[in-house]
């Protein structure tokens, strides 16, 4: 069973950063499928297609970022039965970039089951560019809340 909690709107999910490398972005774009260079694997393709000299890790890249920073505030448990992102991708992220996920709670509404918990999601960059905004939420069951 998870630990019992509180969720107050306000209230800040602990940031999760993560340091951006081409090796690790080329691998991910591969675990997708994609084997021929792309905007995302190649500084060739990425200046042909889009105009810009290097390449660009995935909007899928940050989102599964999104994805686990509500992970691991929720709880498995919680997150992976009821847990939604939405994001909207602003600017590049690219080789090099440290980039941190953010969130604060923003509404805790009652469900059938329980509260459904919705955090807005911003990341940054080391610049302090926001690289993409959004929102997550999970449904966490009546028995997980500290109030009850």
């Amino acid at each position: 069973m998870e630990q019992v909690r509180t969720y107050d709107v306000g209230q800040e999910v602990p940031p999760l950063r993560k340091q951006m490398k081409q090796e690790r972005i080329t691998l991910f774009e591969q675990s997708g499928g994609y084997m021929v260079p792309t905007i995302h694997t190649d500084a060739d393709a990425s200046k042909q297609i889009t105009g810009l000299d290097l390449p660009m890790a995935s909007g899928r890249m940050s989102l599964s970022f999104a994805t686990e920073c509500l992970r691991r505030f929720f709880g498995e448990d919680v997150y992976n039965r009821s847990g939604v992102v939405d994001l909207r991708f602003i600017r590049p992220v690219r080789d090099g970039d440290s980039v941190t996920i953010r969130g604060k709670i923003s509404s805790v509404l009652p469900e059938p089951n329980g509260r459904r918990v919705t955090i807005e999601l911003a990341i940054s960059n080391q610049n302090g560019d926001t690289t993409a905004i959004g929102q997550g939420s999970a449904v966490v069951p009546s028995g997980f809340f500290s109030q009850e």
